[in-house]
């Protein structure tokens, strides 16, 4: 049996979250970190990858995530399993509802 949570908000300022191990991107000894904004922006090759959704840092380091609507604060949830986080959603678009698709 599972429990679903509301864990928070994450707030967006580049149209896009990152999904990753922050060991791997955000110290500067990191083994993929990446310096400036800009040479972030550079690694992401919009329009070319399934959904705008890039790896920037490198094959397996983490995923940038395009919202729906860009820039925004956007819930997050978790799926509880045995008192362990078993998946994370976040919601792009908090106005949708399920029920929607039967009108």
């Amino acid at each position: 049996m599972s429990e679903r949570v509301k864990l928070g908000m994450v707030d967006v300022d580049s149209g896009t979250v990152f999904v990753g191990d922050p060991c791997y991107t955000i110290t500067g000894d990191a083994s993929h970190h990446i310096k400036t904004w800009s040479e972030w922006c550079g690694k992401l090759p919009w329009d070319q990858k399934n959904y705008d959704v890039v790896e920037p840092a490198g094959s397996g380091v983490g995923l940038s995530v395009p919202t729906m609507y860009g820039d925004g604060s956007y819930p997050v949830y978790a799926e509880i399993v045995r008192g362990r986080v078993a998946r994370v959603t976040i919601d792009f678009d908090p106005e949708y509802e399920e029920d929607d698709e039967d009108e």
